[in-house]
């Protein structure tokens, strides 16, 4: 609907698997396929589109731009041009294999597609969406409602319903002079994305910019909240999220967490935003959604740039060679963050006077064309346990970027830092540290190998007379994912009991107990002791192994997504019991 991986602006994607068909009539396939969706888009008196195809291993992506109150009628579109090419390069016995997420009658004709065209059009809707645009308005939609602005300079216009199944009544909306625009407007507006990390740089910022005094409304994994108050719960990364946070009249700066699968399926919700993050690039859900390579990846992360304005910057990890070749392509203010400044396309980028924020010498310090000034020490930061969480150190550093970018000062943004991470509830579910009976507990939610890998540091960073891990993680990771997982668990120093978990709630398609039986085979073949290494059902069956495992001196980092507060009252009851004696 908004920026998306493959354009600026909305349009629909049509994905197609290639298996069955090959040889010679495949280019004629496509070469008859974009004259067919052309073709339509005439035939419904529509503008020329904008075709942008993408091959990846198994199949193709072709995305078609259409206007804004045509998405679905669009992407009918996409799919009768599909049907009749591949009759027309194959053959009618052809169509039985090519595989459509939603097959439909490839002997559409025009007049139907006539037919739906009308039915969702949205002359009303169209002139709000153009007239916003037109003053350098955010505007953002869905089912219920129109966003023009954002936040304390916001308005929202409810869409009525009316029809089987339900349809926005345009002619409802109302006229383009009725609205207040005078009173409309833009909030600093900062994304996260990233392979890991976002969760806890989106509640970073927040908390310098309440520090700074704004009323900050964030969206996450977790829940979107607006200052302290949680408005919805669930998974909220995604453009509903955004959406929300957006559209709150208290909220005068948002931060929005943005995850690869909401800019995949449905692209970004907003235009306009003055900073974006994208905090770490891992080899993580890939062979999916046309992403083969760290490159795919990368520009898809990468999407957040196109919302950024002239003065907009992007924030970028530079210690991943993809993320620093992939953003030095675009026309973006950069700014770089790295835990090491003295590499050479670090200190190209500092001699050019680039925006960056870094460690030297134990602490965080920026960099702009006047030179170099101090933040705030690494070690006064309480989340990243005195730079043992390396990637709280990343976060960090992404996080004070980001504040600068958006006006706060030094001050607010190093008390900011030091006061992070003091409490448990500051970072829930996100490398928190508690003492149960003298055993140290590390929840986190380390759910691929780059997270594990930092969890695992942090542990052997700690003292403990003896250390367990749990491992686990939602069943869409293939068996290679999951094998990475345990080589950075086993790594050495190794830990005296590894949990291979399951998590029932996101098993994805897989057989029960499968995932702990791939990670418990792959630390065996990693030449663990078998006597080291159990298998648990879920998130709770893990954790109280462990705490009938553990003794006072020990450390446990658990590895916790599904039943995180479950987990967690779990663990309060334990200190609890322990400090009376039970």
């Amino acid at each position: 609907m908004g920026p998306n991986r493959f354009h600026d602006e909305p349009g629909a994607v049509l994905d197609v698997r290639l298996a069955g068909l090959r040889g010679a009539p495949v280019s004629v396939l496509f070469d008859t396929l974009f004259a067919g969706v052309r073709a339509l888009h005439a035939s419904l008196g529509w503008p020329e589109p904008e075709l942008v195809f993408q091959a990846c291993a198994d199949g193709a992506s072709l995305f078609v731009t259409a206007p804004i109150d045509q998405l679905l009628t669009a992407t009918d579109v996409n799919e009768i041009a599909w049907h009749r090419a591949v009759r027309t390069a194959f053959g009618d016995d052809a169509v039985a294999v090519a595989d459509l997420a939603h097959p439909i009658d490839g002997d559409a004709l025009p007049p139907t597609l006539g037919a739906l065209r009308d039915r969702e059009a949205a002359p009303r809707f169209v002139a709000l969406h153009n007239a916003a645009r037109a003053r350098g308005l955010d505007v953002r939609w869905d089912d219920d409602g129109i966003w023009l602005g954002a936040g304390v300079h916001g308005f929202r216009i409810a869409r009525a319903r009316t029809g089987e199944p339900p349809h926005p009544d345009d002619a409802a909306l109302p006229d383009v002079a009725t609205v207040p625009w005078a009173t409309l407007g833009h909030v600093p507006t900062a994304l996260v994305t990233g392979t890991n990390g976002k969760t806890t740089t989106v509640r970073m910022l927040a908390a310098i910019l309440r520090a700074a005094g704004h009323v900050v409304a964030r969206s996450s994994t977790d829940a979107v909240h607006v200052g302290d108050e949680v408005v919805e719960r669930g998974d909220l990364s995604g453009p509903h999220g955004a959406r929300v946070a957006l559209g709150d009249p208290r909220a005068t700066a948002a931060v929005l967490e943005t995850a690869r699968g909401g800019i995949l399926r449905r692209g970004l919700a907003m235009r306009r935003a003055d900073v974006a993050i994208v905090t770490t690039l891992a080899a993580d859900h890939l062979g999916g959604h046309g992403l083969d390579t760290l490159a795919d990846l990368a520009d898809v992360k990468l999407t957040v740039g196109h919302v950024l304005g002239h003065d907009g910057v992007l924030v970028v990890n530079a210690e991943n060679a993809a993320l620093r070749e992939r953003a030095s392509g675009h026309a973006w203010r950069l700014c770089w963050i790295t835990r090491d400044a003295t590499t050479p396309p670090m200190q190209r980028h500092l001699a050019d006077g680039g925006l960056a924020c870094v460690v030297r010498d134990g602490t965080i310090a920026l960099h702009d064309r006047f030179g170099w000034r101090p933040i705030v020490a690494v070690d006064a930061i309480p989340a990243t346990f005195g730079g043992a969480a390396w990637h709280n150190v990343v976060n960090a550093l992404c996080a004070t970027a980001a504040a600068h970018v958006l006006g706060v000062d030094d001050a607010t943004i190093a008390r900011a830092l030091t006061a992070f991470g003091a409490e448990p509830s500051d970072n829930v579910g996100r490398l928190m540290r508690f003492d149960v009976g003298g055993v140290t507990v590390l929840v986190d939610y380390a759910h691929n190998a780059q997270a594990v890998r930092a969890l695992a540091d942090v542990a052997h960073a700690l003292p403990a007379s003896r250390r367990a891990i749990v491992l686990g993680t939602g069943g869409d990771r293939d068996d290679a994912a999951l094998a990475d997982m345990a080589r950075e668990a086993a790594r050495r120093p190794g830990f005296d009991r590894y949990v291979a978990k399951d998590t029932p709630q996101v098993a994805r398609g897989r057989t029960a107990h499968a995932v702990s039986g791939v990670l418990a085979d792959a630390l065996a073949a990693l030449r663990v002791s078998p006597a080291r290494i159990v298998r648990a059902t879920d998130d709770l069956d893990a954790v109280r192994g462990l705490l009938a495992w553990a003794r006072p001196g020990d450390l446990l980092a658990l590895a916790v997504h599904a039943d995180r507060d479950a987990v967690l009252a779990l663990l309060d009851a334990a200190a609890t019991n322990m400090m009376r004696g039970d």
